[in-house]
């Protein structure tokens, strides 16, 4: 019986040599595995929002972007203030209005959450100088809302706006006297290298105000020409054209103190002719400075002097 155990052990040792090296050499052939897998390709989404250029002012820019904006416009010769209640109130004036001047002091502000949207607000300070009412100043509406680009290619990019006043005035007269809804297409075109066609089309709702209020609709194009480098300073001229054509309210016409009609405001249309000059400051401020004319119809302001300074952080 014993004998029996040491050679049934003898078979088992040497069955266990005979399998060791099969065994370690199949385990050699397994082929190795990687715990991470490679990367998928990210998709290519074009020119980034960055990589055009804007120049223009007395339109929207298409670009969203992180920036502050102070501006200084002093307008001269409104002769229908209250038309559609989309700059004065109707009811603002205690006499009549013939024409009003005002300056304005106006603060912006955009964030951009990433290339290809941002939020922003702006508030200004008003001086309105009528000639038959008293002088009045201070704050006007507050205005915020959003910029989102949803398509792009090469040389085109397009976004949609949402601009929202509030009735926040601290006097009837520096402000509309009610909310209001502006959406907005905004679109820029880089032609070539160095010269830039952006467009806008929008449209105006009064929220509320009194029977003076109505719809308008706001379009236009701008041409500008140039480009910025992280040192130098360059000089960017910009062509614009902007008009607005009313919709429905009404207005004050009033030809003497005294003698005065309200009439449909709608179908009134105005168009201003726009030239400015931008000097860039790198690629992080600018300085522009512009004149705007009216050359059609009753204008909102005939002439406006406009000064801005941008910083793009």
């Amino acid at each position: 019986m014993a004998r029996f155990r040491r050679t049934a052990a003898r078979i088992a040792i040497l069955a266990l040599l005979f399998l060791a090296p099969a065994s370690i050499s199949a385990q050699s052939y397994v082929p190795a595995t990687s715990a991470n897998p490679p990367a998928a390709a990210e998709p290519d989404l074009g020119p980034l929002p960055a990589d055009f250029e804007s120049g223009v002012s007395f339109l929207d820019s298409a670009l969203p972007r992180s920036l502050v904006r102070m501006r200084f416009d002093m307008n001269q010769y409104n002769r229908r203030p209250t038309r559609a209640e989309y700059l004065f109130p109707g009811d603002a004036f205690v006499y009549p209005e013939t024409r009003i001047h005002t300056q304005e002091l106006n603060m912006f502000v955009e964030y951009g959450l990433n290339e290809w949207f941002s939020t922003f607000m702006e508030t200004p300070f008003k001086w309105v100088n009528p000639d038959l009412n008293d002088n009045v100043n201070g704050f006007g509406d507050l205005h915020f809302g959003f910029k989102f680009a949803g398509w792009n290619s090469e040389t085109l990019l397009a976004a949609f706006q949402l601009r929202v006043g509030g009735h926040t005035s601290q006097h009837p007269q520096t402000g509309t006297g009610h909310w209001s809804i502006e959406p907005a297409l905004l679109a820029n075109w880089r032609i070539v290298e160095s010269l830039t066609l952006e467009g806008q089309a929008s449209y105006w709702f009064p929220i509320g105000g009194t029977d003076f209020a109505g719809e308008v609709f706001k379009y236009g194009v701008g041409l500008s020409y140039g480009g910025r480098t992280e040192s130098a300073i360059q000089l960017m001229p910009v062509a614009e054209i902007v008009g607005w054509t009313v919709t429905g309210g009404r207005q004050m016409v009033v030809s003497a103190p005294g003698v005065f009609a309200v009439e449909s405001a709608a179908g009134d249309t105005t168009l201003n002719g726009c030239l400015g000059l931008r000097f860039t400051l790198g690629c992080s401020a600018d300085l522009y400075t512009g004149y705007s004319r009216c050359f059609t119809g009753n204008p909102w302001f005939r002439d406006t002097l406009r000064v801005e300074f941008r910083i793009f952080y």
